[in-house]
C-alpha cells in the first residue's frame, strides 16, 4: 500500500490547502471546489495560512515579494485574489531538517 496515499487521508485542512496552492495559484472558490468544502470554510483557511505567511496573493508583483524592500506589507485579506503558497509555506510542507542528528 502506498503510505503516501494513506498520510492524505489524515492531513488537515490547512495542509491540504498548502499541497492546492503548491500546485497552482487558486481562487478561494477554486479551493472551496477541489476540497468539497463551502466557500466560507476555504476563506477560513486560505486567510489563516495567509496570516501564518504561509500564502500570499498573486498581483503581478512577484519581484517585490522576493525582495520586500521599501514595499508596504499587504494588511487586509482579499478574497477576491489568487493565492500561491510562500517559501515559508513550501519549507513547512517539505522540512529540511530532520528528527534524527545522527543521520
Amino acid at each position: 500500500m502506498n503510505q503516501d496515499a494513506g498520510n492524505q487521508n489524515y492531513e488537515s485542512d490547512e495542509t491540504k490547502v498548502m499541497r492546492l496552492l503548491e500546485e497552482r495559484p487558486l481562487t478561494i472558490e477554486n479551493v472551496a471546489y477541489a476540497l468539497d468544502v463551502p466557500i466560507e470554510r476555504a476563506r477560513q483557511l486560505v486567510e489563516e495560512l495567509w496570516r501564518q505567511g504561509s500564502a500570499t496573493t498573486l498581483d503581478g508583483m512577484m519581484f517585490s515579494k522576493i525582495f520586500p524592500v521599501g514595499r508596504r506589507q499587504q494588511t487586509t485579506f482579499n478574497s477576491q485574489a489568487r493565492y500561491t503558497l510562500t517559501l515559508s509555506g513550501h519549507f513547512h510542507l517539505h522540512p529540511i531538517i530532520s528528527g534524527s542528528a545522527n543521520g
